[in-house]
């Protein structure tokens, strides 16, 4: 019989290279001069370049984010809330029920939120006067992604100028009180 342990595997097996997958586009935000191939990760609008660009709305957008939220309103669509880890605007993905699939409701109706980066392509709305992006497309970027939420201090809050982001902040809760 043929003893396959008595194999010279250096002579017999060749070994090369993997290559590094990555964007290789030098106009994305997340532009990886190390990449070789380009694995489709390449993203091109930040969540707070959408936010402040009231042209936007009816326009096709890709972008990327840390999924923060789900909920799902009797009679409405599911509602995706992804974060940018920078600045901690969040914006909402909504998709109605014909579009929704098991994948999506794996990845999204699941925590732990700030986990999971994604990347989504899609076109933006608007609903009650927040923008909204309706999703055509996600792609996981990365399953264990350590979410960062910029800090700041607690007297900064009173001023509105976080109203809509996730931020960090040390203090002593002694009150709290939903204001929506």
């Amino acid at each position: 019989g043929h003893d396959e342990t008595s194999e010279n595997f250096r002579e017999s097996w060749e070994i090369i290279k993997l290559f590094y997958l990555g964007c290789t586009n030098p106009d994305g935000l997340n532009y990886d001069y190390n990449a070789e191939v380009d694995d489709g990760s390449c993203y091109f609008t930040t969540i707070s370049e959408i936010l402040n660009n009231p042209e936007i709305v009816g326009q096709q957008v890709n972008t990327a984010g840390i999924i923060s939220d789900y909920y799902k309103p009797s009679n409405g669509p599911h509602i995706i809330s992804i974060a940018e880890d920078s600045s901690g605007f969040i914006i909402e993905l909504s998709i109605w029920d014909n579009n929704w699939t098991d994948e999506w409701e794996e990845l999204f109706e699941e925590p732990p939120y700030l986990t999971n980066e994604i990347q989504v392509k899609g076109i933006v709305g608007e609903y009650e006067t927040k923008l909204q992006i309706e999703p055509t497309s996600f792609k996981i970027l990365n399953e264990n992604y350590e979410f960062q939420a910029p800090k700041i201090k607690i007297n900064s809050i009173s001023g509105g100028d976080y109203d809509g982001r996730i931020v960090s902040c040390n203090g002593i809760l002694v009150d709290y009180f939903d204001v929506t």
